[in-house]
């Protein structure tokens, strides 16, 4: 159950993160093409080694999600455990998805996210500051930049898993929300902010709607 769960969670990512991955790939095979300062010795490499180095780049990065499907899918084991073993959590069980909408609203305006999406809008920064030319250090610069895209939208991750919104529709919902708040700059931070005050809206209209139904 769990590699299913990881493995669908992972190939989920991939088709909703594809778009917003597309400009670092090729900045990363661009680099590698171009004799560049940032390497010492020779820089020209063979076709093989620039593609075992992207998988790496691409593996490393993939690794941050998965690492993220591990820790839902254990939020979500010990749940169900803790809902068989205490059947009155079940009576509260409707404040789950407003105080997830809520928190992701408080979590878009917070410093840390702020600060990833910051490092995302500047993918090249990474490589500047960054650079490895060996191939574990193409691991490497793959997990950093997966961890800031993590850092960025992992409350969205939680949102879906919570709501149980893990269809195309909804996926492909946030695949346009996260381009537009990656890829585009200022802009995109700016937006951040009016996705926090909506998530913080559906938190207050869902508890407004479930207190008068009670």
């Amino acid at each position: 159950a769990a590699l299913a769960f990881i493995g669908v969670w992972v190939v989920g990512m991939v088709a909703m993160m594809f778009p917003v991955m597309i400009p670092v790939v090729l900045a990363y095979d661009r680099i590698q093409r171009t004799p560049s300062p940032l390497e010492a010795g020779p820089t020209t490499k063979s076709r093989m080694w620039r593609g075992a180095a992207m998988f790496l780049f691409l593996s490393g990065y993939l690794a941050m999600y998965a690492l993220l499907g591990v820790g839902v899918f254990l939020a979500i084991v010990l749940g169900s455990s803790v809902a068989l073993t205490t059947p009155t959590v079940m009576d509260v069980a409707w404040l789950l998805p407003i105080a997830v909408f809520a928190v992701a609203g408080a979590y878009q305006l917070s410093p840390l996210k702020q600060r990833c999406l910051a490092r995302v809008h500047s993918p090249l920064a990474l490589f500047v500051k960054g650079w490895r030319a060996d191939l574990p250090g193409a691991a490497m610069m793959g997990a950093r930049h997966g961890l800031y895209c993590v850092g960025c939208c992992w409350m969205y991750m939680i949102v879906l898993a919570v709501v149980g919104a893990m269809g195309l529709f909804w996926m492909a919902g946030f695949a346009v929300v996260l381009s537009i708040e990656k890829a585009t700059g200022h802009w995109g931070t700016a937006f951040s902010k009016v996705v926090a005050a909506g998530l913080v809206a559906l938190a207050a209209v869902l508890a407004a709607r479930t207190l008068l139904a009670l």
